[in-house]
């Protein structure tokens, strides 16, 4: 199978090329794909740029849509997102899946467990065997976007490419219309875990924020809950215990109850503590570990 990294775009922040961990995303995601044994990458780009990672170069034909950086192929192959800081996991996962399928995060509205960076229902790859049906998908929703159809609708990108295969409602007037997609099951695998798009130079802090904390890199502190509260960002904690039972894995909602065990990091721990709106304490310190 061939690996088809998108790299397209008209764009000054070339965002497959920005550095989290002292790692070009780029370069990341072609280090974890030959480490699961993936050979036969090519990239869709128009931009130089990209010509020192030495890999073969498909160009991109069309322009002006985002949908251009899936360029036809004869064969079956994985597009893959550049702009994406994957997890190992998440690679193997896509590598290891041997039919069509669709890649995506969740985000927090629908209780995307860890909830890191969720900024939205990102896509992530689309692993292709049927070239024939997935270009002609593609090319008829460039002609219909040429021919002004999408005008005052959302201009068609991968969600679309998905909507269109699947049979759904391909015309949204909001972003969330589009990549609302989850009521269903359908021919979609959801990575549940650090693996998050990079938009701005902030996702990138927050990135390295996160992975640091997931392999306790950085100074974690044990509490526990004196009373019940929400935490949105419950990505941000972890190994909590309820009642005796223990979520390592992070899979609880994000209600604290009293007496829940948990740990996080220093700035969380202050926030808990009494640097907060509410200038109260949430929380008590157990332990900090470093």
């Amino acid at each position: 199978m061939k690996y088809v990294l998108m790299c397209g775009g008209d764009y000054e922040f070339k965002k497959p090329l920005c550095e989290v961990r002292g790692e070009k995303l780029v370069e990341r995601t072609i280090r974890l794909l030959k480490e699961n044994n993936v050979d036969d990458i090519v990239i869709s780009t128009n931009h130089k740029d990209y010509d020192y990672l030495g890999l073969p170069i498909i160009k991109q034909k069309k322009k002006g849509s985002w949908l251009c950086a899936y360029v036809p192929m004869e064969e079956p192959c994985c597009y893959i997102h550049t702009d994406v800081y994957y997890s190992d996991e998440c690679i193997k996962t896509i590598v290891e899946t041997d039919k069509e399928m669709f890649f995506c995060v969740r985000d927090l509205s629908d209780g995307r467990p860890l909830g890191i960076n969720a900024k939205g229902r990102e896509p992530l790859a689309y692993k292709v065997y049927d070239n024939d049906r997935f270009n002609k998908a593609v090319e008829e929703l460039l002609d219909m976007e040429n021919k002004g159809e999408f005008d005052g609708y959302v201009k068609p990108f991968g969600w679309h490419v998905y909507r269109y295969l699947n049979g759904l409602d391909i015309f949204c007037q909001e972003i969330w219309q589009v990549n609302d997609i989850f009521k269903e099951p359908g021919n979609y695998t959801i990575i549940d875990d650090y693996t998050t798009d990079v938009d701005t130079l902030d996702d990138i802090k927050n990135i390295e924020n996160v992975v640091k904390f997931y392999y306790d890199e950085i100074p974690v502190v044990k509490l526990r809950a004196i009373e019940s509260f929400t935490l949105e960002r419950k990505g941000e904690i972890k190994n909590l215990i309820r009642n005796g039972q223990h979520y390592e894995s992070d899979y609880f909602d994000k209600n604290i109850n009293k007496n829940d065990i948990f740990e996080c990091r220093e700035d969380i721990a202050n926030y808990l503590l009494g640097d907060n709106g509410y200038k109260k304490a949430f929380v008590k310190i157990l332990e900090l570990k470093q």
